[in-house]
């Protein structure tokens, strides 16, 4: 689930915020792209709200991780490192302590500047955040993983799943 905020969305930017949600949810290209759209929608009748922004942000680096097997190429292009750079600012703008920035600027971080240590660190300050935080678990399983401390991956990656047996991240590792 994407960042869970105390404050409620106006309604209409709620329900666009929710069908986002579900689309980035299904992670293949069509659905992302649907899903940029309705984040964006939200941003539109939301601005002030930080998590129209972090979906944007989240949807970009999900594209970017996914690039090659889609057929995109070896690396993804930098305009989605930009925009998911430019989302990233918004939303921290709006709000420091939103999770899921910090769960993209890992991703965005590991992907794009092969920073390995620097992304451990933002998924860790995203599991603070928020505890019941799936990506950042995940994500950061991954990432371990990937550095071959299976021991510890495996730990994250379990409670990841603990958190949401059903996440198409936990799936894709």
């Amino acid at each position: 689930m994407l960042f869970r905020s105390p404050s409620a969305l106006p309604q209409a930017a709620a329900l666009s915020y929710g069908r986002a949600v579900y689309l980035w949810e299904r992670r293949d290209p069509r659905s992302l792209a649907d899903a940029a759209r309705e984040f964006q929608h939200t941003v539109q009748l939301a601005p002030r709200d930080a998590r129209g922004y972090a979906g944007l942000a989240m949807v970009d680096v999900v594209r970017a991780s996914r690039w090659k097997v889609h057929g995109g190429g070896e690396r993804a292009p930098e305009s989605l490192y930009r925009h998911a750079t430019a989302a990233i600012r918004e939303t921290l703008a709006r709000d420091s302590r939103n999770a899921d920035a910090f769960d993209a600027l890992g991703l965005l971080t590991e992907l794009r500047d092969r920073d390995y240590d620097r992304a451990n660190r933002f998924f860790l300050h995203a599991e603070v955040l928020d505890d019941r935080n799936v990506y950042a678990h995940v994500w950061r399983g991954s990432l371990l993983l990937s550095r071959g401390d299976v021991k510890e991956a495996i730990a994250e990656l379990a409670r990841g799943q603990a958190l949401d047996p059903t996440s198409q991240d936990r799936k894709s590792t």
